[in-house]
């Protein structure tokens, strides 16, 4: 799943010509990547959060609502976070980087 740094360290630590462009952006589009799995998994771990505090709030009012606020953050957050991901997926492709070096595929 990093393996992101290794690439960086095959590509240009250990060349004589040092780091371009092109050894730059598979880095970025890894560390992308890896943001967004990171992003996902904390949304599923709120959502689980927010299931256990309704559960627990046996049907209170207060917990019903800190459940709802949760659930509308969540949702929130996902939009901001695919968001970002649609902003800079159509930023590389108007640049016209080529699709083997993005390898993004979420």
């Amino acid at each position: 799943m990093f393996n992101f740094f290794k690439r960086l360290q095959e590509g240009c630590f250990q060349s004589q010509k040092g780091c371009g462009w092109t050894d730059l952006e598979p880095f970025v589009t890894a560390i992308l990547k890896n943001l967004i799995l990171i992003g996902m998994f904390v949304a599923a771990c709120m959502v689980s959060y927010a299931g256990f505090t309704l559960f627990r709030g046996f049907g209170d009012a207060s917990a019903r609502s800190k459940a709802r606020k949760i659930l509308i953050n969540v949702v929130i957050g996902l939009i901001i976070l695919f968001g970002a991901y649609f902003i800079v997926d159509t930023v590389l492709t108007k640049l016209t980087v080529t699709q083997p070096i993005r390898q993004i595929g979420i």
